[in-house]
């Protein structure tokens, strides 16, 4: 394998990524052309016999450490999508895929870092391409259910796709986006009354008047705090989108895909 790395076309030689660990370090230490090795997921029509998600976290990290690409499968969720296999139970990479959305599980895979992502059944419809021409590929973004009380200061710090990334010092009860305070601090947010006493982890929260100098601050709460009343609920992210939430990691960049009020 090795030496098949160093073909004159550059053809890429494809690993399987569920190898025991240490292939890939012996590979390299025969001198294998990194640029020609990707690692490739395996796709389970049988159900319940997909990767963890633990797993393919752990072996994700293996291979963005070594600088290896890596490769992994979505499914489509119609019941007439074919597959290699005549037993088709859907064909995704890891387990908690299997029922989920396409475009949660490209999402999902983005925020993982998966650097090629492959639909593993046929074949698309016009509304499955447009959901994969929607989505970014370069960012994590979020699915956000949002108030029906929001108002267009709020909805416009929810749709700038270019300010929120996550702050460096993580906060134990929220991930904080402290630009959108700088960009729109003049903007009014006046307090909005909310039912809960306190504010649960998914839900979204916008710094108000009553924040002062940290008005226009958005943040993703992600550990039962108290509501003290400087901060107006914009919103709440489903079960499924806590996954993509768990990869915002230091200074990664995100941004919220507004999607049917509740």
């Amino acid at each position: 394998m090795a030496k098949l790395t160093h073909n004159c076309a550059d053809i890429k030689i494809i690993l399987n990524s569920s190898n025991p660990a240490q292939e890939i370090p012996y590979l390299l230490s025969l001198q294998a052309k990194k640029s020609n090795l990707v690692a490739c997921w395996n796709f389970y029509p049988q159900r319940y016999t997909a990767s963890s998600l633990s797993y393919f976290v752990e072996k994700t990290r293996t291979l963005k450490a070594a600088g290896i690409l890596s490769q992994a499968f979505v499914a489509l969720q119609r019941s007439d999508a074919q597959g290699p296999w005549q037993h088709n139970d859907k064909l995704p990479s890891i387990e908690m895929h299997r029922d989920l959305s396409l475009d949660f599980q490209i999402r999902h895979f983005v925020a993982l870092g998966v650097d090629d992502i492959i639909v593993s059944t046929q074949f698309l419809n016009d509304e499955e391409l447009m959901i994969l021409n929607s989505i970014n590929l370069n960012k994590i973004t979020l699915n956000l259910k949002s108030s029906i009380e929001i108002t267009s200061a709020e909805k416009t710090i929810l749709s700038d796709q270019s300010v929120h990334f996550v702050r460096p010092d993580l906060a134990e009860y929220m991930i904080r986006s402290t630009f959108s305070r700088l960009k729109y601090h003049d903007h009014d947010i006046p307090p909005r009354h909310f039912e809960g006493k306190y504010f649960e982890k998914g839900d979204i929260v916008i710094l108000n008047n009553k924040a002062q100098n940290y008005r226009g601050e958005l943040q993703i709460i992600s550990k039962q705090m108290v509501n003290d009343g400087i901060r107006n609920w914009v919103g709440q992210l489903d079960k499924s989108e806590w996954n993509i939430v768990d990869c915002l990691m230091p200074n990664r960049e995100f941004s919220f895909n507004l999607v049917k009020k509740s």
